[in-house]
This record gives C-alpha cells, sequence and structure tokens, in this order.
C-alpha cells in the first residue's frame, strides 16, 4: 500500500487483532522484503508505483516455482 493513511488504518486494524505486520511502498520492496524476512499472507495493492499488485506477485509466484517453495496465501 502506497497511500501512508490507508497504511494507517490498516495497520491499526491488524495491531487491534494483534497480528505483526510489515508494510512497503511498492512491489519492489515487497520483493526485497520478502527476501529478508518469512511471511504468513501478503496483502497486494493492485496499484501500486513502479512495480503493481500482478506483477509483484508474478515474480513471487515464479520464485516460489522456482525454489520449489509453498504458496504464500495472497489477497490482491
Amino acid at each position: 500500500e502506497d497511500n501512508q493513511l490507508n497504511q494507517r488504518i490498516l495497520q491499526e486494524m491488524l495491531q487491534h487483532c494483534q497480528v505483526e505486520s510489515t508494510f512497503v511502498a511498492n512491489g519492489l520492496d515487497a520483493l526485497q522484503a520478502l527476501k529478508k524476512d518469512d511471511f504468513d499472507v501478503l496483502l497486494l495493492d493492485q496499484h501500486m508505483p513502479g512495480l503493481d499488485g500482478l506483477s509483484t506477485l508474478a515474480a513471487i509466484r515464479g520464485e516460489e516455482k522456482r525454489l520449489h517453495r509453498p504458496r504464500l496465501p495472497t489477497v490482491l
């Protein structure tokens, strides 16, 4: 999610549910975050700058297949 207000709202909702979260501003940052940490689920914005949500998801799915990893649950 590239909109800071939307990030804050979603972060507060997730904190209320006691869910730990990481936010990035675009698809390229999401791919970098996935290289550094493990995640249980991804929420992707379809209209992110640089690399949109669908392109980011395609890159993630390609890496999962290449590395023989299980698919991450993803919400677009």
